[in-house]
């Protein structure tokens, strides 16, 4: 392609392609310019990694490369079968050098391209928040904001060039695209969020059903999960580094309780730590889970949908980590998600201050 810079017209001749073996060393070249030695993602500055992902297809990388054969932007379509069936744009990255030239736009219908052959349940991409480049190019090209992990990545730990701003912790967006799954299911929504629910998954274009069961609300959440569901099943997954913790919900049961208790006392001290949890909202248990992580400082976030046999909404507890909303920065779609969770925020904010503690009514 032959494109040229939006200011200064200097012309700029590159080719879109998958990765070849010799672009390793500049796929890490890219990542350097942008991060140092600070990206998250530590397996991609080894040019073996990035060569035995992309030869068995886990992880796809697409190259930008210039007349003079160097890497100018890189971007991944990574797989996580067997265990979810989406397929994640992400890792775009570009020299900047060779910003200006509107690659981010031309490498992402690249990817789309590919991806129109590849089987998968959605199209799944968690776009940064301190720059709307990429919000507003995936918007484009029908990815849906459905919500945002928060307080994922310490700002202190990363270096990149968009600035900081107020936030000790970067977070992300999530947007998706229904490919291959058509139909959520049947969802157990609490009460003040089934409007959300239902608008989110419209919009999305799938099939859905919003299960007609009672609001457990306001009942001792902990006693009831007890005495009417089987043990509870749960996985933690845990970023030292980024003192970061996610927790999935598979089912909500017995235990549950005491599991988000051990995990506050283990991890409620620890500084700049935050957690996030995905609950499972397929299981009929998911309106006292809800309930119960609230209980615990834990605010509704969104979903996480179409990405696995279950359907996932977000909820997140930013512990001693507070959350500047107006410093990010978000397209109209995800500056409307940040309004209304921003609102659940408050209201964790004044019951539960900044130490994640269970409120005492």
């Amino acid at each position: 392609m032959q494109l040229y810079h939006k200011d200064t017209g200097e012309r700029l001749a590159v080719t879109l392609r998958t990765l070849e073996d010799r672009d390793a060393d500049g796929v890490i070249a890219c990542i350097r310019d942008e991060y140092g030695d600070t990206y998250f993602k530590r397996d991609f500055y080894s040019p073996e990694f990035i060569r035995e992902k992309h030869r068995e297809g886990s992880i796809v990388f697409l190259v930008a490369v210039t007349d003079m054969e160097e890497v100018a932007g890189i971007m991944i379509l990574k797989k996580f079968f067997p265990y979810e069936f989406m397929i994640e744009i992400a890792t775009q990255i570009f020299k900047k050098e060779y910003r200006g030239y509107g690659l981010a736009e031309h490498m992402f219908d690249y990817g789309m391209t590919l991806l129109q052959g590849m089987p998968c349940s959605a199209v799944y991409s968690l776009p940064v928040t301190f720059h709307a480049i990429s919000q507003r190019l995936l918007r484009m090209r029908g990815l849906i904001g459905c919500g945002f992990i928060f307080s994922v990545f310490d700002m202190g730990k990363i270096q990149q060039s968009y600035g900081k701003r107020r936030n000790l912790k970067h977070s992300q967006g999530i947007q998706i695209l229904a490919k291959d799954k058509t139909n959520a299911g049947t969802l157990y929504i609490p009460s003040e969020q089934k409007g959300f629910t239902g608008w989110l998954y419209k919009k999305l274009g799938v099939a859905y059903r919003l299960a007609e069961v009672p609001d457990v609300g306001k009942l001792n959440k902990g006693d009831w999960v007890d005495s009417c569901y089987a043990s509870c099943q749960v996985m933690k997954t845990i970023d030292w580094i980024q003192s970061s913790a996610a927790i999935t919900i598979y089912r909500t049961g017995r235990g549950l309780q005491e599991y988000v208790e051990m995990i506050l006392e283990e991890y409620g001290s620890l500084p700049h730590f935050t957690l996030n949890a995905f609950l499972n909202v397929n299981d009929p248990g998911a309106i006292a889970g809800y309930y119960l992580l609230k209980e615990y400082g834990f605010f509704f976030a969104g979903f996480k949908p179409l990405c696995s046999e279950n359907e996932f909404m977000v909820m997140h507890n930013p512990l001693k980590v507070s959350i500047v909303f107006e410093d990010y920065v978000l397209t109209e779609e995800f500056r409307d998600l940040s309004r209304y969770v921003e609102v659940f925020y408050e209201e964790r904010q004044q019951f539960y201050g900044k130490g994640g503690r269970k409120y005492e009514a």
